[in-house]
């Protein structure tokens, strides 16, 4: 960025790749920090695990992927993008509905005792307190107006990428 940070209000692609490169680095972060035995007992059952990675595929491989594809789209189409507002709306709704998902996810995990490690290899992996954040109740609005925004995004950039693509009528 060379301390250009004002690009992150005027250009859609940089905020795509510094986001998606700041979900990597607390992916990265975050990873490893499970592994670690005292805590991998209190999450490793629970839905902080699954919030991990949504964090990961939805805020940093979406966006990076996403981010690419436009860059493409637009040096293969010869063109500019088709719509830089509806490039930003799609990086605001998936950012948001990225963020309601994986966020809840933790609520959730947090919320309630963890189980810990099942005592036999044949106990199911969730104890009885944790279905209720599996039938969505309490989180699970949160979570599902998350996946609508997340899927709205996607929705506003395949439009834009197919409006892209499109050729252009000839002039008579």
């Amino acid at each position: 960025m060379n301390g250009n940070w004002d690009k992150m209000k005027s250009n859609y692609l940089v905020k795509f790749f510094i986001l998606g490169i700041t979900f990597y680095g607390l992916q990265t972060i975050q990873g490893p920090t499970q592994a670690i035995r005292v805590l991998s007992g209190h999450l490793h059952y629970t839905e902080y695990i699954p919030g991990h990675v949504h964090m990961g595929t939805m805020g940093w491989v979406t966006m990076v992927i996403t981010a690419s594809m436009y860059f493409m789209m637009a040096k293969i189409s010869g063109r500019e993008i088709h719509s830089v507002k509806l490039a930003n709306a799609h990086f605001w709704l998936i950012l948001v509905g990225q963020l309601l998902f994986t966020v809840t996810l933790w609520i959730a995990a947090s919320s309630r005792a963890p189980c810990g490690r099942p005592r036999t290899p044949t106990a199911p992996s969730r104890t009885p307190s944790s279905t209720p954040w599996l039938r969505c109740t309490r989180t699970g609005p949160c979570r599902l107006l998350g996946s609508l925004l997340y899927f709205a995004g996607i929705v506003v950039f395949a439009y834009n990428l197919y409006m892209t693509s499109r050729l252009k009528a000839r002039a008579v």
